[in-house]
């Protein structure tokens, strides 16, 4: 969990709103984000998405 500080405003440089799951690669390159509040983890199919953009980021 990113604490963002106002001098810095992380969260407004990468765009992100509360319950956003960012993915980054090894280069911490942004694979995807995923809002969790939109993409429940309860539903299979979000579950699903999340791993394939964690296999995306192993794979670069």
């Amino acid at each position: 969990m990113l604490q963002d500080t106002v001098e810095v405003d992380a969260w407004g440089a990468w765009q992100v709103e509360w319950r956003d799951l960012v993915i980054l690669d090894a280069e911490n390159k942004v694979v995807g984000v995923i809002n969790l509040t939109d993409h429940d983890l309860e539903l299979p199919e979000n579950v699903k998405l999340v791993r394939e953009l964690v296999a995306e980021a192993q794979e670069r």
